[in-house]
């Protein structure tokens, strides 16, 4: 009767929890991996690229840190759950133990997120600040690469050069310098 409705109710209900945890779980990852991916493709960005988020190097680098301790944190919170499930196994009258295993599982689970958060947070300042905050290149020639320097040696010739287009020199400002 009633108890049955009531364990089939707890039954749902922990079920729920059960894929929202995990999908909390999976996002976290997911923003971690992509602040770690995403600062690491602009520090080594061609070098006009890079030279534009010179100025947010730091946060990059702070974002780039966030992410791998999410990472790491994640993997700290398998550990506890498998010690914590050891646990359960060798103590079948103690279906979930409230021990330290499980205490690190939820803090692991909780800093993960803060982390990931935080490091997407850190990267999207720093990209805020080089789009819309960042001064202007400087006056100076623009640099445009030579077709040998398409083919990855870093050689570049100026815009100034006898016989250049005017127009290229005065284009306008795009998002990043290197645009």
């Amino acid at each position: 009767g009633a108890e049955s409705e009531l364990r089939d109710l707890q039954k749902g209900v922990l079920e729920q929890k059960k894929a929202v945890t995990e999908r909390i779980s999976e996002s976290s990852r997911t923003l971690a991996f992509g602040a770690l991916a995403s600062c690491y493709a602009l520090l080594i960005a061609e070098p006009q690229l890079a030279a534009s988020f010179g100025s947010v190097r730091p946060l990059l680098f702070g974002a780039a840190g966030l992410g791998i301790a999410a990472i790491v944190v994640d993997a700290a919170q398998y550990v506890f759950a498998y010690i914590c499930i050891q646990q359960a196994l060798c103590a079948p009258d103690q279906l979930y133990p409230t021990n330290w295993t499980r205490r690190g599982r939820t803090i692991c689970f909780l800093l993960k997120q803060l982390l990931a958060y935080l490091a997407a947070l850190l990267l999207l300042i720093g990209v805020v600040i080089v789009i819309f905050l960042a001064p202007p290149p400087s006056s100076g020639p623009a640099l445009n690469p030579t077709s040998e320097a398409r083919g990855r040696s870093l050689a570049y010739t100026t815009t100034d050069a006898p016989g250049a287009h005017a127009a290229s020199r005065h284009a306008p400002r795009a998002i990043c310098a290197y645009c």
